[in-house]
C-alpha cells in the first residue's frame, strides 16, 4: 500500500494549523471542524464561508501572510495554499519538527491523505486512491453513500447502545454474544426504514433492562434472548 498505514485520528480539542484560506482550505477545515479540532487558519485572504466559521468562533482566522512560528504547539499542519512556495516552507518545517502534513495540492508529497469520506453516525468509511485521482475517490464514495443510507446512523447508536447494557446486565460472556447475534439476525435497517423500529428497540431495550444483572438469561430458552 505504499507505505501508507490507514488510521482514524483522534483530533477532538487538538490544535491544527491550516496554511491557506480558499475553497480548497475549506474542505479541509470543514473536517478538521467535524472533528472538533481546535483550528488556526493563517491566510491573507480567506473565503465567505470561512470567515463566518470564525465569526461563530468555531475557529482562529490569522489574515495575514504565513510565518513559521505559526507552526509552534500544532498536533499537525496543513498546506493548502496556491503558492507552491509557500506549501513546500510549510511542509519543511512541520518536517524538521516531526509534525504530520498534508500538502493538498501534492499529497503524495506529505505525510498523510485525507480520504474522501461517508459518514453515518458512527459508521466511517474512508475512500482513497493515495492521490492518484481524487475524483474517482469521489466517485466511489458517492456509490458508497447510495448503498448505505442515513438509517445506519439509527442502526449503529442502536448496536451501540444494546451492547453497552448487555455488559452492563449480563455477566455471562457466552451469553453476550448470543445476545449480539440474535438481535444481528434481525432485519434492523428494514425495521428503521418502514417506521417500525421504535416500537422494536423499546421492546427489546426494556426486556435487557430487567435481565438480572448476575446474568439469569440464557441464549437457548432464558428470558431476554428467547423474546428477541
Amino acid at each position: 500500500m505504499e507505505g501508507y498505514f490507514p488510521v482514524l485520528l483522534r483530533l477532538e480539542d487538538k490544535p491544527c494549523l491550516v496554511v491557506g484560506g480558499g475553497s480548497v482550505a475549506e474542505r479541509r477545515i470543514a473536517s478538521l471542524l467535524e472533528a472538533r479540532a481546535r483550528v488556526r487558519v493563517v491566510s491573507p485572504v480567506i473565503t465567505e464561508l470561512i470567515g463566518s466559521w470564525a465569526e461563530e468562533g468555531r475557529l482562529e482566522a490569522v489574515q495575514r501572510v504565513y510565518r513559521p512560528e505559526d507552526q509552534e504547539g500544532m498536533y499537525l499542519v496543513i498546506a493548502a495554499t496556491d503558492h507552491a512556495c509557500v506549501n513546500n516552507e510549510v511542509l519543511e518545517l512541520a518536517r524538521r519538527n516531526n509534525r504530520p502534513v498534508n500538502m493538498v495540492e501534492r499529497p503524495e508529497l506529505g505525510d498523510f491523505i485525507v480520504p474522501s469520506v461517508v459518514r453515518r453516525g458512527k459508521l466511517v468509511i474512508a475512500v482513497s486512491t493515495l492521490g492518484a485521482s481524487p475524483s474517482v475517490a469521489a466517485s466511489v464514495r458517492r456509490e458508497i453513500e447510495a448503498c448505505f443510507g442515513e438509517e445506519y446512523e439509527a442502526y449503529l447508536d442502536f448496536l451501540s447502545e444494546f451492547r453497552l447494557l448487555a455488559q452492563e446486565r449480563v455477566s455471562d460472556t457466552r451469553v453476550r454474544q448470543a445476545l449480539y447475534r440474535s438481535v444481528l439476525q434481525e432485519n434492523v435497517l428494514e425495521k428503521i426504514k418502514n417506521g417500525e423500529f421504535e416500537e422494536w428497540k423499546n421492546r427489546i431495550m426494556n426486556q435487557m433492562g430487567s435481565a438480572h444483572p448476575a446474568g439469569q438469561v440464557s441464549p437457548g430458552g432464558g428470558q431476554a434472548c428467547a423474546k428477541l
